[in-house]
C-alpha cells in the first residue's frame, strides 16, 4: 500500500487512516464500547461527506472501497472481524 496523506479532513482522533482508494480515505475507527469497529469512507471535505461500513453488524462488505478498507485494517491487526 503506497502511504498518501489523506485529502480531506477527518476530526475523528480515535480513527485509523488506511490510505487512500480512488476518490476516498479509508479510516479505522475502534468506536467506543460496546460499539464494534467500523470503517469509513470519506469523499469529501464536509463533515457529512462519508459512508460507514460495519462488518460486524452487517457482515462482509460489498462495495469496494469497505472491500479495500476492511482487507488494510485486517491486515494492520486492528481487530475487525
Amino acid at each position: 500500500m503506497t502511504e498518501l496523506a489523506a485529502r480531506y479532513p477527518h476530526h475523528c482522533e480515535r480513527c485509523t487512516y488506511l490510505g487512500q482508494f480512488e476518490r476516498w480515505d479509508l479510516y479505522h475507527c475502534p468506536q467506543h464500547p460496546p460499539y464494534p469497529p467500523t470503517l469509513v469512507a470519506r469523499w469529501a471535505q464536509h463533515p457529512a461527506d462519508y459512508d460507514t461500513w460495519n462488518p460486524t453488524l452487517a457482515g462482509e462488505p460489498l462495495e469496494q472501497p469497505f472491500i479495500v478498507a476492511a482487507e488494510r485494517a485486517r491486515a494492520a491487526g486492528l481487530g475487525l472481524r
